[in-house]
């Protein structure tokens, strides 16, 4: 399918853009990239996968030339050493952005009314619902961690029965509740 009707925006690993570039019919559809944006990038940079990574890299500039490089990092230091790792031995200047922008945050521990167990009662579930589905009118946004899938799923839909299913929306392994 991408290859006959190629996306406007790619999104995939360093193991997938190294598969799509060795068939030809999908390497000839990124011939118009202008930019690579490449989240986590500090992940990349320390080990095999990265090396990888960076020959996938050289294989698409020789297809479509030269893509602006973006790479990101809310974690990493030194990012002149990430910046090289992106970029290679390139011969033009590479700018490196540093937002250094720190939000204010509030961080609670919150526990239900009766004592915990290894076992959460029903009326457990219950009160962290409650407070979930109070804490979604005072935040404009909110991201609820699951330990499992199922888990995710069955707060989803308790969730979803005490806000609106269109408060609650799931994205991976986490859901997501929103106020209107």
């Amino acid at each position: 399918m991408m290859v006959k009707k190629p996306p406007h925006i790619l999104i995939t690993t360093p193991e997938s853009l190294y598969l799509y570039l060795t068939a030809g019919k999908s390497r000839k559809t990124l011939e118009h990239v202008k930019t690579v944006v490449v989240d986590e990038i500090h992940a990349l940079a320390r080990d095999k996968r990265g090396s990888h990574f960076a020959l996938s890299m050289e294989r698409l500039k020789s297809v479509c030339g030269e893509p602006q490089l973006v790479g990101l990092s809310a974690t990493q230091k030194p990012l002149e050493l990430l910046a090289r790792f992106l970029t290679g031995a390139r011969s033009k200047p590479c700018e490196v952005i540093h937002v250094g922008h720190l939000r204010p945050w509030e961080l609670t521990l919150e526990t239900p009314d009766d004592e915990l167990s290894a076992v959460a009662t029903h009326e457990m579930w219950g009160q962290v619902y409650d407070r979930l589905a109070a804490l979604s009118e005072s935040n404009r946004t909110m991201l609820v961690f699951a330990n499992t899938r199922r888990l995710s799923e069955r707060i989803a839909h308790d969730l979803g029965t005490r806000l609106g299913e269109d408060k609650v929306a799931r994205t991976t392994a986490r859901w997501r509740a929103r106020r209107g």
